[in-house]
C-alpha cells in the first residue's frame, strides 16, 4: 500500500505537513519522481493548497512528470478548512467561484489555467477560474495524458471565445461545476478525439443573461466514449455538437427535444438565481432535478458541498444535493401569526410535543367536539363557562365552581348542600328506630 507524502502549499507554512512549497510548480517539480512501488517509491503525493489565492499571468503549473498507476499518484487538493467546500456557510453560499469562499486558483491566459500531463492525476475541492476576455485557449482545466480523477470543483471562464472550459483527453469528472461566463462563447466541456470520458453528477451552465448564449454545453470528436450521468446542462444554443454522441442517463436541459436519457425542464426554476452577476447553482426547493437521478454510490456518494446523497428519496441531478429543512419550532404570542407569509387561521390543527406551550393574552375557544387532555397542571380558563359533558371527570380545588350556568358556590357551600341532607336522613332514621320500631327507611 502506498504512503502518502502530504505538503503543504502556500506563502505561509501551516507546519502540519511533511514538506512545504510556497507554488503548486515548486510543489509539481519536488515530486516528479517514480511513484510506483518496486521500481519507484511506493507513495502517493498529496499537495494541499492553503486559503489563499493562486494567480498566474499564465499557466498556474503544469502537473506532468512523476511515473504513476492507479494506487501510486499527486493529488492536488486543500488544507483542512482551506476548501470552498469546509467554509462554515458552504450551505448558504451561493454556488460559483468565489475566492472568498476558500482556496482560488486563476489565471489571465489564453491558456489552461491549470494542465495535467500525467496519468491517475486527481484533483479535489479546489476553484479554477480563468479571466482572459476573448481567447480561444483560454481554459480553467486542460489534461492531455489521460485518466484524471477530477472530484468536488469549480471551473469557471469569462471569454468569449472559449472553446471549453475543460479541454480533455479521457478521465472521470464528477460531482463538480463548470459555468462559462462570455458571451457566444463556443463549448463548456471539450471531448479529445479517442476520448473515453465519464461525467457524473456534473452542472454545466451559463448565466440565463448573456447577451448570446454559449453555443453549446459540449463538443466532441470523430471518435471516444462519452457517457454522462445525474447532470444538467443549461443556458446553451445546443447541447452538443461534433460526430460522437454521449450517452446521457437521467439528466436534464433546458433545450426542446432533447435526446434520449435527458429531460426538458425549466432553467430559471432549478437554481437559486441564474442572472451573471448574482448566479448561484444549488438548486432550490421545488426543482425538477430533485429526487430525479440514479444512485451510484461509487462515483456520488457525496455531492459538491459535502452533503451524503440521497438526502431525499433518490439522488438530485448536478453537482448540488438540496438538503431538507429542518423542523421549524413555531412559538405563539399575543397578535396575529404569519408562517411563510401566510395567515395561520384558527381552524388549523397544531399539534404539541413536549414542553411549555403558551398562548398569552388571547382567549382560547374550545369548540364543539373538541378534545382536550390535561396532564398534570394547573388549568385556568379565566372568564369563561366550563362545560362538562356525561362521564367527564372533574377535580376541583378551592374556589367557585359553575355547572351548566348554576352556582355551585364554594367547595364549604358545595359540602353543606350534600352532606347536610345525608346527615339530617340518617339521623331521623335513628330516632324513628328507637321510637317507632318497624318504620326504620
Amino acid at each position: 500500500m502506498a504512503t502518502i507524502v502530504s505538503s503543504s502549499i502556500g506563502s505561509v507554512d501551516p507546519g502540519t505537513e511533511a514538506f512545504h512549497y510556497s507554488t503548486i510548480a515548486l510543489w509539481e517539480d519536488a515530486t516528479d519522481v517514480d511513484l510506483r512501488a518496486g521500481t519507484g517509491t511506493d507513495e502517493q503525493h498529496d499537495g494541499k493548497l492553503i486559503n489563499e489565492t493562486f494567480s498566474s499571468a499564465g499557466t498556474v503549473a503544469t502537473i506532468a512528470g512523476a511515473t504513476t498507476d492507479a494506487t501510486h499518484y499527486r493529488r492536488l487538493t486543500c488544507m483542512p478548512g482551506a476548501s470552498f467546500r469546509d467554509n462554515a456557510n458552504v450551505q448558504t453560499n451561493a454556488l460559483r467561484a468565489n475566492a472568498s469562499n476558500g482556496a482560488f486558483v486563476t489565471s489571465s491566459a489564453n491558456a489552461e489555467t491549470l494542465s495535467g500531463g500525467e496519468t491517475f492525476f486527481r484533483m479535489e475541492g479546489l476553484q479554477l477560474e480563468n479571466t482572459h476576455a476573448t481567447g480561444t485557449s483560454a481554459r480553467a482545466y486542460r489534461d492531455t495524458a489521460g485518466s484524471p480523477t477530477i472530484d468536488f470543483c469549480i471551473f469557471s471562464v469569462v471569454s468569449t471565445g472559449t472553446t471549453g472550459a475543460i479541454s480533455t483527453s479521457t478521465g472521470t469528472y464528477r460531482n463538480s461545476l463548470i459555468e462559462i461566463r462570455g458571451s457566444g462563447a463556443t463549448s463548456a466541456l471539450l471531448c479529445g478525439n479517442f476520448a473515453t470520458i465519464a461525467c457524473t453528477n456534473l452542472t454545466i451552465v451559463a448565466p440565463a443573461d448573456l447577451a448570446a448564449a454559449p453555443a453549446q454545453a459540449i463538443t466532441t470528436a470523430a471518435n471516444g466514449t462519452v457517457t454522462f450521468k445525474n447532470c444538467g446542462f443549461f443556458g446553451f444554443a445546443a447541447l452538443k455538437s461534433g460526430t460522437v454522441n454521449p450517452t446521457y442517463t437521467t439528466c436534464h436541459d433546458d433545450l426542446a427535444s432533447p435526446p434520449t436519457g435527458v429531460t426538458q425542464v425549466t432553467y430559471a426554476n432549478q437554481f437559486e438565481n441564474v442572472n451573471a452577476a448574482t448566479r448561484d447553482f444549488r438548486l432550490k426547493t421545488g426543482a425538477d432535478m430533485i429526487d430525479s437521478g440514479t444512485t451510484d454510490a461509487t462515483n456520488a456518494p457525496i455531492d459538491i458541498a459535502g452533503t451524503a446523497r440521497p438526502e431525499g428519496a433518490a439522488y438530485d441531478t448536478g453537482c448540488w444535493e438540496l438538503v431538507a429543512a429542518a423542523g421549524t419550532t413555531l412559538s405563539l404570542d399575543s397578535g396575529a401569526v404569519l408562517y411563510a407569509g401566510q395567515t395561520l387561521k384558527a381552524n388549523l390543527a397544531i399539534a404539541i410535543d413536549s414542553g411549555a406551550a403558551s398562548y398569552t393574552g388571547q382567549a382560547l375557544t374550545l369548540n364543539a367536539e373538541t378534545v382536550l387532555e390535561l396532564a398534570t397542571a394547573a388549568i385556568a380558563y379565566v372568564g369563561q363557562a366550563l362545560t362538562i359533558n356525561a362521564e367527564t371527570i372533574l377535580a376541583l380545588a378551592a374556589g367557585a365552581v359553575s355547572y351548566a350556568g348554576k352556582s355551585l358556590g364554594g367547595i364549604g357551600a358545595l359540602l353543606d348542600r350534600i352532606v347536610r341532607p345525608i346527615v339530617r336522613n340518617i339521623v331521623r332514621n335513628i330516632v324513628r328506630g328507637l321510637t317507632e320500631p318497624g318504620r326504620i327507611g
